[in-house]
């Protein structure tokens, strides 16, 4: 691994090893039903992922309609998962996001929130895209200001 060509701190000898990282742009849409019709709601962000593919965590930032997100999960080559807490008072139940690659290179899925099952609407859909924005990306902060997994 290089030297980064952004501002960042050298790591001193008693920091874990910098690992190879990529940021992701992801991009995308989920289902609001409402009591008389549905719509979809866009969503867009970024997450930190490394390359070796024994590490699977993911970590960044969402946005919507309702607000800022912090989002932690994983990914493989076919599956997204990750949970979305909002920022604030907008919800303080992590909502659970669950995607598998398709052939068109999207990733398809749905929500929901642990424990209210039952209370779920029944479409919950939701589709994104990620495409790889910045490798060798270790020093750059990403979700909540705070140590990161990563």
């Amino acid at each position: 691994m290089g030297n980064p060509d952004y501002p960042h701190q050298k790591p001193s000898k008693d920091d874990p090893p910098w690992i190879e990282i990529v940021i992701y742009s992801i991009v995308g849409w989920f289902s609001q039903e409402f009591p008389t019709s549905s719509i979809a709601v866009a969503f867009g962000g970024y997450f930190k992922a490394a390359t070796d593919p024994n590490d699977k965590k993911i970590e960044g930032l969402l946005v919507d309609s309702y607000g800022r997100a912090e989002i932690v999960g994983e990914m493989t080559e076919t599956t997204l998962t990750f949970s979305k807490q909002y920022f604030g008072d907008m919800m303080s139940e992590p909502i659970v996001y669950r995607f598998e690659k398709n052939e068109d290179g999207k990733w398809h899925g749905s929500y929901s929130v642990p424990g209210f099952e039952d209370d779920m609407p029944e479409d919950t859909r939701a589709v994104c895209q990620t495409t790889s924005a910045i490798d060798d990306a270790f020093g750059i902060m990403s979700g909540k200001p705070r140590y990161s997994y990563f």
